[in-house]
């Protein structure tokens, strides 16, 4: 590997390991957020949740 693929690779698993850190910190209020029946995105993943059929279609669409 050259000295610019070795680089790339330094910095692409900087940029990974940041972005770890960075969701484990927001992963309680993604949880909270998701989770919530009130919210609309609580209510639509509960939806496909149980209608998971219904998901292929809307994906596609």
């Amino acid at each position: 590997m050259n000295t610019s693929g070795k680089k790339f690779l330094g910095i692409l698993i900087g940029i990974s390991a940041l972005l770890l850190i960075i969701a484990s910190l927001g992963d309680l209020q993604i949880s909270k957020m998701v989770m919530d029946q009130n919210s609309i995105f609580g209510n639509l993943f509960q939806i496909f949740g149980m209608f998971p059929s219904a998901l292929i279609p809307f994906i596609s669409a």
